[in-house]
């Protein structure tokens, strides 16, 4: 698990029904929060 996706895992722990994808600088959030969250 990348640094990425464990960071967003932590502040969204109370979230079933996220998608994440990460890229170089920045981390997706899915369908949930349309909204991008720097890594």
């Amino acid at each position: 698990m990348d640094r990425c996706t464990k960071n967003l895992q932590e502040k969204l722990l109370y979230q079933s029904k996220i998608i994440v994808e990460c890229g170089d600088r920045i981390c997706r959030l899915g369908y949930a929060f349309h909204q991008m969250v720097w890594c």
